[in-house]
Order: structure tokens, then C-alpha cells, then sequence
């Protein structure tokens, strides 16, 4: 059932939440539960999900991932699968490292489609501590004919700050979520997550607002830029409905002048016609 699906494990960035756990090493490598490390998570998830292709992207730190990857996951000769490194890299194409993680899906795209049979791509983060059955979200995804299924649990209020968080409306128009704080020490340490996103789905219109300190401010502006776009937008399509009825009126108010002028060209030759028949005048002198 797993064998059309690819996993793509992200291996993270600086990691300055668990300095100096992170200091020579990237997140996933760091140790957990004595030989293990974060990175045995996610892979473990999938090799029991049987999900056995597996690349794992890696930018900053990541001798220490490499090493224990290569030592750790190993396949017989007559097996298809793998668990591959796929480090940033610079080519021809692109001379810059990974934007973030779309851009590192992005960039290595070509290795994703080299297999023709893959159909699905599951992509997981690196350094989160769960488990998870993944042909159940994969049968939640074949069912529902979706085209990007997104697996979410819930937090409570209290914990909300600590994690990216994604929040979908009642109405399911909108997707709202915050952008977790950029920038080492002082009052960045704690990386709160106070820029505000919104996405408003049947028009696309989207809004990043990060004015104030506060989330909550930020999520009120938030609203309102998107409320006035809305506006802005509505008011638009309602003037260019309004121009093409004018528009409509304008060419009906010519048609029907010229139906009038050609109605009294008509009486006029009407009126020469009965002059034409009327006898002579008897009072000729």
C-alpha cells in the first residue's frame, strides 16, 4: 500500500532553541534515550509504516547526522529501500543554500521525481517526538481526494506560543497562522510567535502583520488589512459590473436615437408625399 510513497525528513536549521545542545550538531542529532537520536523518530515512524524510501534533508551542522545515519540504517543488496542524506548544495541552477523548508523540498525535487512509481510525498520534521501510523493518513488522504493532507493535534492556550501553529475558520475560508520570531538572544530568546498570517482561500488574498509586540494586536490588524482588501476588492468588482451596465445603457440609448432619427426621416418623406398629391390651388390668379 506504502510502496508509491517517498518520505522527505527535514533536518532542520541552527536549532538555537536547544543551544548548546545544538552547538556542534543539528537538531535530529541530538541524543535521546541513551544511543538514540531525534532522527531515529521519524524514521523509525516510517520503516513501520512501511515506508522504507527515505531522504533526509541537512544543512547546518550536519557531520554528526551524517555519521550516525550512514552507521545506523543500513539495507541488504536486494532491498529497494534506502535512507539517504541529501545535503544543501550549490549548483548551476541555484548558488544560494536552503530559504527554508519549501525551498528544500523545492531544490530537490529532481531526486523525488527520478522514481517514476512515486506517487505520494510525506513530509516530516526532523525533530518532533511522536508516534504515528502513517498508512492511516495515507488512507485518510486517498479517501477524501485530497491534494495536501496536513496532520495537526491540538494545544491549549498556555502551550500555544511554543509552536507553530496553523488555525482554520469555521467556514474553512481562512487559514491563520503564527510565524514564530526570528534572531538570537535578548528578547528573542524564547522565539515568541507574535506575526500574525492570514489567507483568506476563495480570493487568496494573504496578510502578514507583525506591528505590534502583542499577538493579539497583531491578529486584530490582521483582520482588519484583510476586511479592507475585501472591500477594496468587492467595491472593484462591483464598479466593473457597474461600468458594464452603463456601458449596456450607453449603446442602447444610441441605438434607440438612431431609431428615433429614422422615424422622423421617415415622417418628413411621409409629409413630402402628401404634399405632392395635394390638386393645384384654384386661387391662381
Amino acid at each position: 500500500m506504502m510502496k508509491d510513497t517517498l518520505c522527505i525528513i527535514l533536518g532542520g536549521g541552527q536549532g538555537s532553541r536547544l543551544f548548546p545542545l545544538t552547538k556542534d550538531r543539528s537538531k535530529p542529532a541530538v541524543p535521546i534515550g541513551g544511543k538514540y537520536r531525534l532522527i531515529d523518530i521519524p524514521v523509525s515512524n516510517c520503516l513501520n509504516s512501511y515506508i522504507n524510501r527515505i531522504y533526509i534533508l541537512t544543512q547546518f551542522n550536519s557531520a554528526s547526522l551524517n555519521k550516525h545515519v550512514n552507521h545506523t540504517y543500513r539495507f541488504d543488496s536486494f532491498h529497494r529501500g534506502f535512507v539517504d542524506i541529501l545535503a544543501a548544495e550549490q549548483s548551476m541552477d541555484n548558488t544560494d543554500w536552503y530559504q527554508g523548508t519549501a525551498d528544500a523540498v523545492r531544490k530537490n525535487l529532481k531526486h523525488i521525481l527520478a522514481y517514476p512509481d512515486i506517487k505520494h510525498v510525506l513530509i516530516l520534521s526532523g525533530d518532533q517526538i511522536y508516534t504515528m501510523d502513517f498508512r492511516e493518513l495515507y488512507e485518510y488522504h486517498i479517501r477524501t481526494s485530497a491534494e495536501v493532507t496536513v496532520s495537526l493535534v491540538p494545544v491549549n492556550r498556555e502551550d500555544a506560543s511554543s509552536f507553530g501553529l496553523v488555525k482554520f475558520g469555521d467556514n474553512t475560508e481562512k487559514i491563520e497562522k503564527f510565524i514564530l520570531g526570528s534572531g538570537s538572544g535578548g528578547q528573542k530568546i524564547n522565539k515568541t510567535s507574535s506575526c500574525v498570517y492570514l489567507k483568506h482561500i476563495p480570493t487568496g488574498i494573504e496578510i502578514k502583520c507583525q506591528r505590534e509586540r502583542s499577538r493579539e494586536l497583531n491578529r486584530y490588524y490582521a483582520r482588519k488589512e484583510l476586511c479592507e482588501k475585501l472591500e477594496e476588492r468587492l467595491f472593484q468588482e462591483k464598479s466593473s459590473r457597474q461600468q458594464a451596465i452603463e456601458k449596456i445603457r450607453r449603446q442602447k440609448r444610441r441605438r434607440s436615437k438612431r431609431a428615433q432619427e429614422k422615424v422622423l426621416e421617415q415622417k418628413r418623406r411621409d409629409k413630402s408625399k402628401k404634399e405632392l398629391r395635394r390638386p393645384p390651388s384654384s386661387d391662381l390668379r
